[in-house]
């Protein structure tokens, strides 16, 4: 099979290094995906939530920054950028398994948030967001890919939080065809995985040594109930409600599976409903501090809203034939009213 596109020494070299600094690859990884590339003319991302969009290339408002083109000739946003498509990736599943000191959290009260996390019977549901490589000039691609990743980085790797290492795994498409894209799998042996004994908070407070199963799930239910980063780290200014606690973000994961047309995993539905009758214990004072942050009405974390929320997330699973363990319990719903 003849590659889509064709690198010239430099530019390989060039994109193998890039693969080293900013995805944690080896030498051997790095050069294993410039084949891939290549080989398809693609550059594949997988992601669920906030990994399906463009973010660190566009405005807040969605479109695409003004100077891509003029930095990259020939770069047309609506023939490179394809529209995301549904995927699923076996042996691994997502939940919420690293400390968060940058979105999430801060350096002294942390939160958490998603990682994909290798699981013999496991699988994730997502999507894939494919950028058309071979549509550009090998030269203009090849410095097109390296900028992509530094900002692919800056996003998902923030100062002083090393949570993930990116391997390039198999997605099964619709219709059964499969594809190759970089997965932000947790690094299972860094210091801000919950499940490492041995993690950088563990130190300071045994309580950050999760351990799996029920008391694991309760602290974290704890933790990411009273959880939050006010201010934007980037530039400093205040966030804006429906982005601050750590709470916003677990019911906005949901959402985006919603709004993305993808199964919601039980797993964080029950986290979801954890966190916020974890959060009616807390002290009125406390409560009142994280709601003002939250949205009001139908979106927000409120009580009141939890059955409202089980029934479309109900609704929106039962669109979606998947194993019995990925389905919302309806009797829950009903505990609610």
């Amino acid at each position: 099979m003849d590659n889509k596109i064709e690198f010239n020494e430099g530019q390989r070299a060039m994109m193998v290094q890039a693969r080293i600094d900013h995805l944690n690859m080896t030498e051997e990884e790095a050069n294993a995906h410039v084949d891939y590339v290549e080989m398809t003319g693609e550059v594949i991302e997988f992601g669920a939530g906030s990994l399906l969009n463009y973010s660190h290339l566009q405005n807040p408002d969605g479109t695409f920054k003004d100077d891509l083109a003029k930095l990259f000739p020939g770069l047309d946003p609506k023939t490179v950028f394809e529209k995301t498509i549904t995927a699923r990736i076996e042996g691994y599943e997502s939940d919420f398994v690293c400390y968060d000191t940058h979105y999430r959290g801060t350096p002294e009260k942390p939160g958490i948030t998603i990682g994909v996390d290798k699981k013999e019977d496991g699988f994730t549901d997502g999507g894939l967001l494919i950028t058309k490589i071979d549509r550009l000039d090998p030269n203009v691609a090849a410095a097109f890919d390296v900028y992509n990743l530094e900002k692919f980085k800056e996003r998902e790797f923030p100062p002083n939080m090393p949570i993930y290492n990116f391997k390039l795994l198999e997605a099964t498409v619709d219709g059964g065809q499969t594809k190759k894209g970089l997965v932000c799998v947790a690094d299972a042996t860094g210091p801000l995985y919950i499940y490492n004994t041995n993690n950088q908070f563990a130190e300071k407070d045994p309580k950050y040594a999760i351990a799996r199963g029920p008391e694991g799930d309760a602290i974290k239910n704890e933790i990411m109930a009273t959880a939050g980063c006010p201010i934007d780290p980037k530039t400093g200014d205040a966030k804006g409600k429906g982005s601050v606690t750590n709470a916003d973000y677990a019911r906005n994961l949901i959402n985006d599976h919603i709004e993305r047309d993808i199964p919601i995993p039980q797993r964080y539905i029950d986290r979801f409903m954890g966190i916020l009758r974890h959060r009616a214990t807390l002290e009125k004072t406390i409560h009142l501090n994280l709601e003002k942050h939250e949205y009001t009405g139908i979106k927000s974390n409120k009580l009141i809203f939890m059955g409202l929320f089980l029934d479309a997330a109900t609704a929106h699973n039962q669109q979606f034939e998947v194993a019995n363990d990925n389905k919302v319990d309806k009797s829950l719903t009903q505990q609610m009213k």
